[in-house]
């Protein structure tokens, strides 16, 4: 998946895992986390909000990417 934060126009490749999976890349963000919460069940060019650290977050979704389980 490819993120947009909408304040600084960064932008951000990022794989959705379970926590236990994570292997504490930056690219690797838990479903259970606070991004991974807010990501779960949206679109591209949706504009998701989450809050971290008493601080708000505006991220737009560029690109999914799914993967296959074999």
């Amino acid at each position: 998946m490819v993120i947009k934060n909408i304040t600084t126009g960064f932008k951000r490749r990022i794989t959705l895992v379970p926590p236990s999976q994570r292997r504490h890349f930056i690219s690797d963000v838990s479903f259970h986390s606070p991004l991974g919460v807010a990501l779960l069940g949206h679109k591209i060019n949706h504009i998701i909000e989450y809050k971290e650290a008493g601080e708000s977050h505006h991220w737009e979704i560029i690109a999914i990417n799914i993967k296959e389980e074999i």
